[in-house]
């Protein structure tokens, strides 16, 4: 199937739904089956969406459902909830494993126009995790991996994390268009859980 061209997915303005709106929106979701997002997908969609995927094993889309403050809120049929600022999730409802960013209001944006291929930046957070039970400090390096032509010619950014004694890290990243929108991210955000990937669809 064909991709749209991303002229057409990233339009300068966002749509969000209403929450009681949601049940008649998405359909349904589809488990262990990825798929491409068409053209006619996406026309079929009256509200910007993100396409989310879970390890190997879920594939599923969220709605927009609210825009407040610089965080998006993503929700799906069941009623899970994924909250994202500039991309990056900072905290979950109704998951396997939760997390929330318990200082997330302190995050400082990352202006990625700034970036060089030397530039490396550093910010800490305090990280909630559920089931188990903890509370983690992480400390943020974040760093530019130059041009990506074979997802629409993005910048591809680099969001290394170190949890210290839990003795967790990884990496995270992150494509952004020229206009400087986060369109896909990759991201770890539980030990017990797989890489979640978020494709981002604006209307």
């Amino acid at each position: 199937m064909t991709r749209i061209p991303i002229v057409l997915l990233f339009l300068s303005s966002c749509s969000a739904i209403s929450y009681g709106e949601l049940p008649g929106i998405i359909k349904e979701s589809v488990f262990g089956v990825d798929f491409e997002v068409t053209n006619k997908f996406y026309d079929s969609q009256p509200y910007s969406f993100a396409k989310i995927k879970v390890g190997r094993s879920i594939v599923a889309i969220t709605v927009l459902a609210k825009v407040q403050n610089g965080t998006y809120t993503w929700l799906s049929q069941d009623g899970e909830r994924i909250y994202t600022r500039d991309g990056k999730i900072i905290e979950t409802e109704g998951l396997a494993h939760d997390i929330k960013i318990l200082d997330s209001n302190n995050l400082k944006p990352i202006s990625f126009a700034e970036f060089t291929t030397n530039t490396v930046k550093f910010q800490e957070i305090l990280l909630q995790l559920d089931k188990p039970h903890a509370i983690v400090n992480h400390s943020l390096s974040f760093s530019e991996l130059g041009l990506d032509d074979s997802y629409f010619d993005t910048m591809l950014y680099k969001e290394a994390f170190d949890s210290g004694k839990l003795v967790w890290k990884n990496d995270n990243l992150y494509w952004v268009d020229t206009k400087g929108r986060v369109i896909k991210t990759e991201q770890h955000i539980h030990p017990m859980m797989p890489k979640i990937t978020m494709e981002f669809y604006y209307k």
